[in-house]
């Protein structure tokens, strides 16, 4: 048809702006109130209430909002008006130190703080105005407008805006005249940028993707809607040392997280992986300080602003008994806060974490009124409960299985040559004395001749001993065999210590077999390209789990013990909504049964890990596709059973 369609102009940021229509016989109305307007700026709208913002961020001096604001040069209005710009964003904490605001959209102020319009500026510097509208923005959290998209860590990019950069990557792919930087092909190295719109030939949207150390993953798709679930208004209190934190206070530092979302120049927020909490994600962590300033002193985490000392030899006091060993004495070091104040003296176990070291203070001795049966031990993060060092005590005393090989006499300078004690390995696992398994060798039991139970200690990286601490705090209950399950947790991944055993038995089993074997292998040997590893002696006990951290590099992960999830796998049919596919709970149990088989199969695609959002059952989660035959045959639809590692069926996603 070959008919004029608009005039347009290319604006800083890519997008087309549409010149303004003409028309001496239709002026545009006066009548309309200032805040019943937005501003129309290309595909973008911006409310009244956004520019009010922008516009009170300009006038104040918070931050570093001055550094934006700046005098208006240009033909769009007269210089002696002494018109002032500042940057357009929906963003409220676009003026916090590091953080570059938007820059394509300005709003421009007079200098009585009158809002005159708002302006988008143009590829060679020049400006356009933006059209006054009456148009309403679409509210993206409607409840009848739920946003399909990607969600790719903390960040979602709605299908939509994908779409409309899709456009702009053909757009500018047309142009033969420009060198263009993208859009390009999907193996060419895409730094510095960390999130991509992955398109075909075509330009049709295929998924997000992120770029990662391994190269660009895809992100996974989600469906976004109106979270209903409100902020928590509780103190909260943390059981493992029994800290109170005030609702307000945590409040303070919320806000100071806030002000720091997308600075990239500093280290928090930094992403959160773990459990899911009653607030819906994504979810950032901040460190909680001291005070609601950004120098506040630390909560005690060698990890997060603190630092430690070598104390010199030379500057230490050792007790009058002669050591047993004559080997080099364990290191111990001062820990300074951010403030350079001291906040402990603390010395490295032989399980790479810390203990302090008790603070002296003669005035105020230690209670001695308090029965055996109420107190435990504090040793560095571990609580053991009376009752557990009772059970590791009677074990030592008795002579089932091969526990006597570990009742050793104690040789060392906390204690008498001469009072003749024993030790013997504490442990939480009330089976630690069946044959062929080497119980814990970090925390003993002290136990007298007379069978008392003396004190428990900790053995330091050398070898030497510290002891732990008298404690009447309640360690959390899990000593229960009926609801907790002992393991490994290697960031979102538990892995439960019998099935780490039956995965030994079976590396026994291979290692017997004469052939070529991958694995077992030396612990020093290269593991690529497998990222969770069991770590056994050379006799096959379970030593801990490790995570690969980077090539050929493994981390030991934490022990840890999980309580047994109460809730139940799904029992109803579902429907995708999107589609208004239905999918029946029998045909996805059966799924269910196949994707349990092949959980741990290294060589196949599926089960995937699945990292989206959470469900009613407890996670991890892993992925199967849904195909168009029953089983594993036929072509694979576009959605996927959700299950968690203990084969539990948790939803369905498309």
């Amino acid at each position: 048809m070959m008919q004029i369609v608009d005039v347009v102009t290319e604006m800083k940021n890519g997008h087309y702006i549409k010149c303004k229509r003409i028309d001496e016989s239709a002026p545009e109305p006066s009548n309309i109130g200032q805040n019943d307007y937005g501003y129309e700026c290309g595909h973008d709208l911006f409310s009244h209430e956004v520019v009010q913002t922008s516009a009170a961020l300009a006038q104040s001096y918070d931050g570093g909002s001055k550094l934006y604001r700046k005098p208006y040069e240009g033909p769009l209005y007269r210089p002696e008006l002494g018109y002032m710009i500042y940057p357009l964003s929906r963003e409220r904490n676009q003026h916090h130190p590091a953080r570059k605001p938007e820059n394509t959209y300005f709003v421009v102020i007079s200098p009585t703080g009158e809002i005159i319009d708002v302006i988008a500026e143009l590829m060679h510097k020049d400006f356009i105005k933006c059209v006054r509208t009456t148009k309403v923005p679409p509210i993206i959290y409607s409840d009848n407008n739920l946003r399909f998209g990607y969600s790719c860590g903390i960040e979602f990019f709605e299908i939509n805006h994908l779409r409309q950069t899709a456009r702009l990557a053909r757009a500018r792919y047309l142009e033969l005249s420009r060198r263009l930087n993208y859009p390009k092909s999907y193996s060419d190295v895409p730094r510095p940028f960390l999130h991509f719109a992955i398109m075909d030939l075509r330009f049709n949207v295929k998924y997000a993707a992120v770029e990662t150390e391994k190269g660009i993953k895809p992100c996974e798709e989600s469906i976004r809607g109106i979270e209903t679930a409100p902020p928590e208004k509780d103190d909260f209190i943390c059981g493992h040392n029994n800290v109170e934190f005030k609702n307000k206070k945590l409040l303070e530092v919320v806000e100071v997280a806030c002000k720091a979302l997308g600075t990239r120049s500093k280290r928090y927020p930094a992403n959160y992986n773990g459990p899911a909490f009653s607030v819906h994600g994504p979810y950032v962590t901040m460190p909680i300080r001291d005070g609601k300033s950004i120098t506040g002193q630390l909560l005690y985490d060698l990890e997060l602003g603190y630092w430690k000392v070598k104390i010199p030899d030379g500057l230490s006091s050792p007790k009058s008994i002669p050591r047993a060993s004559k080997g080099p004495g364990s290191d111990f070091h001062v820990i300074f806060d951010q403030m350079r104040q001291i906040v402990d003296v603390v010395a490295e176990m032989k399980n790479g974490h810390y203990i302090r070291c008790k603070r002296v203070d003669e005035s105020t001795p230690e209670p001695s009124n308090i029965d055996q049966n109420d107190y435990g031990y504090e040793c560095g993060h571990d609580l053991f409960s009376h009752e557990v060092v009772k059970r590791s005590a009677d074990l030592a005393l008795s002579y089932v299985g091969s526990n006597k090989l570990y009742l050793n006499l104690y040789q060392g300078p906390l204690y008498w040559p001469g009072n003749k004690y024993f030790i013997y390995p504490l442990s939480r696992d009330k089976n630690q004395h069946n044959p062929g398994k080497k119980p814990e060798n970090t925390y003993f039991v002290v136990i007298s001749p007379t069978r008392e139970i003396i004190d428990v200690i900790a053995e330091l990286v050398h070898g030497d001993f510290m002891k732990c601490v008298r404690t009447t705090k309640v360690p959390p209950n899990i000593e229960s065999d009926d609801d907790l399950r002992l393991g490994y947790l290697c960031g979102p991944e538990f892995f439960e210590i019998s099935h780490m055993r039956k995965t030994a038995k079976l590396a026994m089993a291979r290692k017997l077999q004469q052939g070529k074997l991958v694995f077992p292998k030396l612990y020093g040997d290269v593991a690529c390209p497998i990222k969770h590893f069991i770590v056994m002696d050379s006799k096959f006990n379970v030593k801990y789990a490790a995570v690969e951290i980077q090539k050929g590099k493994l981390k030991p992960c934490y022990e840890t013990l999980r309580g047994i999830e109460t809730a139940p796998p799904e029992t109803d049919d579902f429907v995708c909504q999107h589609s208004n596919t239905k999918f029946k709970n029998k045909i996805l149990l059966s799924l269910v049964d196949i994707a349990c088989s092949a959980l741990g199969s290294s060589t196949r695609k599926y089960p995937a890990e699945y990292n989206g959002p959470e469900f009613n059952v407890h996670g991890p989660y892993v992925t199967m596709p849904i195909r168009y035959e029953i089983g594993v045959q036929g072509p694979p639809t576009k959605f996927r059973i959700v299950m968690n590692t203990e084969c539990m069926l948790a939803g369905v996603i498309a």
